[in-house]
């Protein structure tokens, strides 16, 4: 794997699964996009190359670095951050032009919020150290709502300082919301299954560092809480409808950790499991 600043986040997951850092990331979009349901779920028996080609093919691009050029770059500023960040993990790309696009876009257009964040791990993981990425952490971040702090901390954890937002400040922020459960969601009283897993992947550093007992107990927590939502199928459900981008996301969050879903027996379900 190249060596980038979100090097850490998917490690684990190229070690257990050939190219599933880009079939995680590029499920969880794929299956987020507006179309017709089964052709959305379908990306979950996809294999990277194949989602890729199809994303070609509907780009009228001839290879990747054409796509990210020609459309990722100039057209698809504040929905591309994904594909950029999967892609960066994914092969040896060159990242020029969606940097000059997206400072362009932030120079005439003001980015907030989570939209902001996700602008900023997409700079971070192309390469960039604009300070956009810092501005970033510092407007957004401590604003309230769990996915801006998700956002925040892996910035953070990923080598990049603002001195207005601490990494203590925002895992401890995190920690305060978990449920009951053991679960993270945006709102309600219940975990969801995406939104515990996006947070174990921005916990997953201080997890494995052992430094903060509180953060040990809070993703195990959350991984019983996965285990338990684990459909008999294997998959994952969201919002009632089991779902590719469910299960990509847990798989991201377990192979980070370096679980093994493939045969950990706390995430096989009749002999089914995530892949």
């Amino acid at each position: 794997m190249r060596d980038n600043p979100f090097s850490m986040l998917y490690r684990g997951l190229k070690a257990l699964l050939p190219a599933a850092a880009l079939w995680a990331v590029l499920v969880c979009v794929f299956c987020c996009m507006p179309g017709p349901s089964h052709v959305r779920s379908a990306a979950a028996g996809l294999s990277a190359e194949a989602i890729l080609e199809a994303k070609l093919r509907e780009a009228g691009a001839s290879d990747v670095q054409e796509w990210i050029d020609g459309t990722l770059a100039p057209q698809d500023i504040g929905s591309a951050e994904w594909y950029i960040l999967a892609l960066s993990q994914y092969g040896d790309y060159d990242f020029t032009a969606y940097r000059a696009a997206a400072e362009t876009h932030i120079s005439r257009e003001a980015v907030t919020g989570a939209a902001a964040l996700k602008l900023g791990i997409a700079l971070a993981s192309s390469g960039s150290g604009s300070g956009f990425i810092a501005e970033s952490i510092r407007e957004a971040a401590g604003e309230q709502g769990i996915m801006n702090r998700i956002f925040g901390l892996h910035l953070l954890e990923n080598g990049f300082l603002c001195p207005d937002v601490t990494r203590a400040e925002l895992v401890d922020a995190i920690l305060s919301l978990q449920f009951e459960d053991g679960g993270f969601a945006l709102f309600g009283k219940n975990g969801d299954v995406d939104v515990t897993a996006m947070t174990v992947q921005a916990l997953t550093p201080a997890y494995l560092s052992g430094e903060d007992p509180r953060v040990t107990e809070a993703v195990d927590r959350a991984l019983l809480f996965l285990s338990g939502r684990q459909e008999p199928s294997g998959g994952y459900s969201g919002f009632g409808a089991e779902n590719a981008e469910s299960a990509a996301q847990v798989l991201t969050a377990l192979s980070g950790l370096g679980i093994d879903c493939a045969a950990d027996s706390r995430f096989i379900r009749e002999g089914h499991t995530i892949t």
